[in-house]
């Protein structure tokens, strides 16, 4: 029993002294660790203009992207109230049913 408590402990002091530590290689999030700090660019941009803004200069729409988000969420949207409102004109006149 004693040889082979021995032998276990020799094998896992040998098994971490084979392991050296090593620094790691963060290749494929390299890009996110070392992402540059880009708020107080953005905070001047959204308080650019004073705080009271109004209908003719939104906040949602100061960065250059918004404006093409804004358009995508606005298309999604009224195709979907459209697909809503000809589903229940369908159903409310009974016509484009499906053949079973």
């Amino acid at each position: 029993m004693m040889l082979m408590a021995r032998t276990t402990s020799v094998a896992a002091r040998t098994l971490v002294q084979a392991r050296p530590q090593t620094q790691q290689k963060r290749t494929f999030i390299k890009w996110m660790v070392n992402y540059p700090d880009k708020v107080m660019e953005m905070k001047k941009l959204q308080q650019k203009g004073g705080t009271m803004v109004g209908q003719d200069n939104p906040t949602w729409l100061k960065q250059p992207q918004d404006k093409l988000t804004s358009a995508a969420c606005l298309l999604l949207t009224s195709w979907g109230m459209w697909q809503i409102f000809t589903g229940h004109w369908n159903m409310a006149h009974g016509i484009n049913k499906m053949d079973d």
